[in-house]
C-alpha cells in the first residue's frame, strides 16, 4: 500500500511501539511505501531510505493525483 503522512511530524519508531527509539521523522504530505502492520502501528519506508514504525493515525492511504488538483485563476483568492 502506498500511504501518504497527515500530521506535522510522524515520528518513526525503532519498533511498534511509542516505548521504541525514535529514528527518524516523516512529514505532512510525505508519501511512504506501507510494508506491515503490527496492531496499530505501520512499518513505512520514506523516499529517503529510513525504515520505522508510525501510529496508523498518522497515515492515510494516498489519495489519487486527480483528487488532490485545485486550479486558481485569479490574481486573490481565499483558500480555506
Amino acid at each position: 500500500m502506498i500511504g501518504q503522512i497527515n500530521v506535522s511530524v510522524a515520528n518513526m519508531y525503532a519498533e511498534g511501539s511509542y516505548q521504541g527509539e525514535t529514528i527518524s521523522q516523516a512529514i505532512l504530505g510525505e508519501i511512504v511505501d506501507v510494508q506491515d502492520t503490527d496492531g496499530d502501528f505501520k512499518l513505512i519506508r520514506t523516499p529517503d531510505g529510513y525504515s520505522g514504525w508510525v501510529s496508523q493515525f498518522q497515515l492515510v492511504e494516498k489519495a489519487d493525483d486527480d483528487d488532490l488538483k485545485i486550479y486558481i485563476r485569479s490574481h486573490l483568492a481565499s483558500v480555506f
